[in-house]
């Protein structure tokens, strides 16, 4: 028993400051950097070599403020429930095999349901609010989780059904190393459907440009308008963290996860031995690639988010009903079809 609370315990610190703590530096510091390119200014060059420890500065700004009174209990009991789903989530994720704390026939559904209970707590938060911007905000907030969550679930089935299971072992097989056998260049429809996939979950988690939950008159800046001071830090963690678990879970469906090119794995073993899988090198070479795909992914997020304007919350409805569900249902009959006349490889 000890023995394993040991393990349970030495894995989830490495998850934390092995993958979680550098994605989110490098993140912090390239979402601003690129932002700020993309809009003609200098970004961040004083905290820090470059300016690479500006998010930490901000982060400390943010704690270092006096937050006022809740006025009602439960809403600091939501934000703690978001993060604890969020940090549920993140031991289900393909980060590494030796990472992966739970492991059962549904594996790839169980980050989705831990986002699905975030888009929860956000309609619990802004219902107890007893503002009305709080109150309408929290009920878009559950609407559009719920339209962005039917494509979602739909790319899963087709991801699942050309794989061969809904288990990592059947998406991360062996001759999944290379990116032309990556789920999402087997086919046209698995392309389709990482694509419908990526913008279900800027839907759910309600990144720009479809953060219709926080803009408006209406709305006066949604949820975000319970936070202050040392609570805004919060939010902040708990946005990051969604992004993190749903660009992980994407890179895990659709892009190989963890799994090494061939030459590279040939590599480690020729240098490392027969045993070279079980290894700290070669382990920590496979938390770095998943790191890498992440940050990327992210990155291309944040980069859509920025230049595309903000569509408004009939139109993000519209987009996921009309669109993503619609074009989801003929991926995965596609893929049905190639599946079931051996054309899918």
């Amino acid at each position: 028993m000890i023995e394993t609370l040991s393990k349970v315990f030495s894995s989830l610190l490495i998850l934390q400051l092995g993958f979680v703590l550098p994605v989110g530096f490098l993140h912090s510091y390239f979402e601003r950097k690129i932002g700020a390119d993309l809009q003609a200014r200098v970004g961040p060059n004083r905290v820090g070599p470059l300016g690479l420890f500006q998010g930490i500065a901000d982060q400390l700004k943010l704690l270092q403020k006096v937050s006022p009174e809740l006025k009602t209990p439960q809403l600091a009991l939501w934000p703690a429930l978001q993060l604890a789903a969020l940090h549920a989530a993140m031991v289900t994720v393909p980060i590494a095999p030796h990472l992966l704390m739970t492991i059962t026939g549904l594996s790839i559904l169980l980050p989705l349901w831990c986002i699905l209970m975030v888009s929860v707590c956000s309609l619990l938060l802004g219902v107890n609010s007893r503002e009305f911007t709080g109150w309408l905000a929290g009920l878009r907030s559950a609407f559009q989780a719920i339209s962005g969550f039917l494509p979602a679930m739909i790319s899963l089935i087709s991801v699942g059904l050309s794989a061969g299971g809904f288990q990592w072992s059947n998406l991360l097989s062996p001759h999944d190393s290379s990116m032309g056998t990556w789920l999402m260049f087997r086919e046209p429809f698995l392309f389709v459907s990482f694509l419908i996939f990526l913008a279900s979950g800027m839907v759910i988690l309600s990144l720009p440009p479809f953060d219709s939950t926080a803009s408006g008159p209406d709305l006066r800046g949604g949820l975000g308008t319970l936070f202050s001071g040392r609570r805004s830090s919060l939010s902040v963690i708990i946005k990051f963290y969604g992004v993190l678990v749903w660009c992980v879970l994407t890179v895990g469906l659709f892009m190989g996860g963890w799994a090494l090119p061939g030459f590279l794995s040939s590599v480690l073993v020729a240098v490392l031995g027969e045993g070279a899988a079980n290894t700290f090198a070669y382990q920590a070479i496979q938390v770095f690639l998943v790191g890498l795909k992440t940050l990327s992914l992210m990155m291309v997020l944040g980069v859509v988010g920025r230049v595309m304007p903000r569509i408004r919350f009939d139109q993000v409805a519209d987009f996921s009903w009309r669109a993503l569900g619609p074009i989801s249902l003929v991926c995965l009959m596609g893929s049905a079809l190639l599946k079931a006349g051996g054309i899918s490889p």
